[in-house]
């Protein structure tokens, strides 16, 4: 009987306390920001990824493009001609540290509709005879700016050779 007074009094005494305590809050608050911080952080990181993942797919792209370009002679620049006439065409740049305009001529909209007139993106095309005449390697590269203003560039390599 005793036991049952005191199980109808703690009852009872609990029923009359609603809320939470102090130091319950104190432990509480703080847990919940702490997870809210790194939820936070996470989103953050997560758009961040995402910008560069999508300027460097584009990069990609616009490489690829070049790329299959040059090498179907899409524009009357046959890769196999001699690399003085590719340079002053402006088909080949003179050195990988030159960064044209992705859209520069003979790459332009009067040979060449599908680049995008976008400056985010600077090129730089390198063809090398690896047999003069008959096989040439196309090294495009194609330089964005990264999240943090470091320049990144992607790389597409192609070997075109002479037609059968």
């Amino acid at each position: 009987m005793l036991k049952k007074r005191i199980s109808r009094f703690l009852s009872a005494r609990r029923a009359d306390r609603s809320g939470y305590s102090l130091l319950e809050l104190m432990f509480s608050i703080p847990s919940v920001a702490f997870a809210a911080i790194g939820v936070m952080s996470v989103l953050s990181y997560g758009t961040v990824a995402g910008d560069t993942a999508g300027d460097f797919s584009t990069a990609s792209q616009l490489g690829r493009e070049i790329v299959e370009n040059i090498r179907a002679d899409r524009f009357n620049n046959n890769p196999l001609r001699p690399l003085a006439e590719l340079q002053a065409i402006g088909l080949v740049d003179s050195s990988t540290s030159i960064r044209t305009a992705i859209d520069a001529p003979p790459l332009d909209a009067t040979n060449f509709s599908n680049l995008p007139s976008d400056d985010r993106f600077k090129r730089n095309i390198q063809i090398e005879h690896t047999i003069p005449g008959r096989l040439a390697k196309i090294q495009v590269r194609v330089y964005y700016q990264g999240s943090k203003g470091k320049e990144k560039y992607v790389e597409t390599v192609a070997l075109a050779r002479e037609a059968f």
